[in-house]
């Protein structure tokens, strides 16, 4: 409906804009703005404003994106979302995918523009769903710290009664126990289709 040509390079999104949009941003836009009462009027328009944005149809152009040696060295990819690549931790003791937005420079949320935090808090919703259905977690764990690793990335841990550090954050608890690398190719294979990458 009157939406511009894609840009030349960016792939289109099948995706379409979700029903509970507003319901999910309204509220961070109004925190976001600290402004309490806030005009609801107004903050209701420019949500829509921002759902309705073409460039929530393509992928973001990424140019000067690096991912961090120490993210590469401890993960195995499994794709692209719209904005994130998507990555497995090498850690087998629980399923835990990181999201890493391929922009320049990104140190924090608030670093990313309103249309970017829109979309990875959609991504991060994504992410967690397909792990609740992949692994039907007893809690999924959502993080971001970057105290070690600086450049801005998402944690979404499957966490089981059972697992190594339950109650306890994975963080700080034993020893990596690194996939068999066939097996770790096939869950990230596994989680790649399951994000739709088919």
């Amino acid at each position: 409906t009157n939406l511009p040509p894609p840009i030349s390079g960016i792939e289109p999104q099948k995706t379409s804009i979700p029903r509970d949009f507003m319901r999910r941003f309204i509220w961070g836009h109004a925190f976001e703005l600290k402004r309490f009462p806030f005009d609801i009027r107004a903050a209701q328009s420019s949500i829509i404003d921002l759902a309705r944005s073409p460039c929530l149809r393509y992928k973001v152009p990424m140019t000067q994106f690096t991912l961090d040696s120490r993210l590469i060295a401890d993960t195995i990819p499994v794709g692209d979302l719209s904005l994130s690549r998507v990555l497995l931790m090498n850690d087998s003791r629980y399923p835990w995918l990181l999201l890493v937005p391929r922009l320049p420079d990104i140190r924090e949320f608030i670093d990313l523009d309103m249309t970017n935090r829109a979309r990875i808090w959609r991504e991060i919703e994504d992410v967690s769903e397909m792990m609740q259905r992949e692994f039907s977690p007893h809690k999924l764990n959502v993080a971001a710290l970057g105290n070690v690793v600086p450049q801005l990335h998402v944690h979404v841990i499957a966490r089981s009664l059972d697992d190594a550090a339950w109650p306890r954050p994975v963080w700080g608890v034993g020893d990596r126990i690194p996939y068999e690398p066939e097996a770790g190719q096939v869950l990230a294979a596994r989680l790649s289709a399951a994000l739709g990458y088919l």
